[in-house]
C-alpha cells in the first residue's frame, strides 16, 4: 500500500481537517527526512475526535498520562490509529489545539511542525526514534529556523511510494481494492 492509498482510507473516516492532525513519523515525509512510514498516527480533537467515535465506537485501547487518560482508535488493521491527546505530559489540550492549528497544510492535510515531532520523539525516545531525532535535529539546524519549508515534491514520491509495513497486527476484516489496469484505489474494506 502506498502513502497515498493510506490517506485514501483514511479519507472515508470523513473527519473534519480543522480539527486533526498527522503526527508521528508521517510529517518526516514533508521534508524528504523518510520515504518509509509503518503507520497513520493522528491526534484528534472536537468534532473530529466525535466523528471518529461515531464511525469506530468506544476505543479499545487507552493510554495514561499525566493529564489523564487518553484514547486510542486502531483500524484498518492498526495502520491508522487516531488518538484525543499524546503521550507526553507536555501535551496538554492548548498545546495539541496549537499543534492543529499551526500544523503544515499539505494538500489539504494537516501535518505536524517538525519540532513538535522531535518533542514527540525525544519524550519516547525509544531506539526506533534515535535515527529520527538525529534526522530531525539536523534538518532543523541546516535551515536555521524553528519551521523549515517542505518539500512537496518529496512528499508526492514518498505519496507514491509503498509503505513498508512490518507486522502491523492481523489485518483482520481489512482489504484494499485496486483496479487491475491503473493500480488506482476503488475501494475499502475497513474492518470491523
Amino acid at each position: 500500500m502506498t502513502f497515498r492509498m493510506l490517506l485514501e482510507i483514511f479519507d472515508d473516516l470523513g473527519l473534519c481537517r480543522d480539527h486533526f492532525v498527522i503526527f508521528g513519523s508521517a510529517p518526516m515525509l514533508l521534508y524528504g527526512l523518510k520515504t518509509t512510514i509503518n503507520d497513520l498516527d493522528v491526534v484528534a480533537r472536537g468534532s473530529a475526535w466525535t466523528q471518529a467515535q461515531l464511525r469506530f465506537g468506544d476505543p479499545r485501547d487507552q493510554f495514561a498520562s499525566t493529564h489523564g487518560t487518553h484514547k486510542i482508535l486502531r483500524f484498518w488493521g492498526d495502520f491508522i490509529e487516531v488518538s484525543d491527546g499524546w503521550t507526553s505530559p507536555a501535551w496538554d489540550t492548548r498545546r495539541i489545539d496549537d499543534m492543529i492549528d499551526d500544523s503544515t497544510i499539505v494538500e489539504g492535510y494537516r501535518f505536524a511542525k517538525l519540532h513538535h515531532v522531535l518533542d514527540y520523539k525525544c519524550h519516547l525516545n525509544r531506539t526506533k526514534d534515535q535515527e529520527d531525532i538525529d534526522l530531525i535535529r539536523c534538518a532543523l539546524s541546516r535551515s536555521g529556523a524553528e519551521h523549515p519549508t517542505p518539500h512537496i515534491s518529496d512528499f508526492d514520491a514518498a505519496a507514491r511510494r509503498w509503505i513498508v509495513a512490518g507486522s502491523r497486527g492481523s489485518h483482520r476484516g481489512a482489504g484494499v481494492r485496486v483496479g487491475p489496469d491503473t493500480g488506482e484505489l476503488v475501494g475499502v474494506d475497513l474492518g470491523p
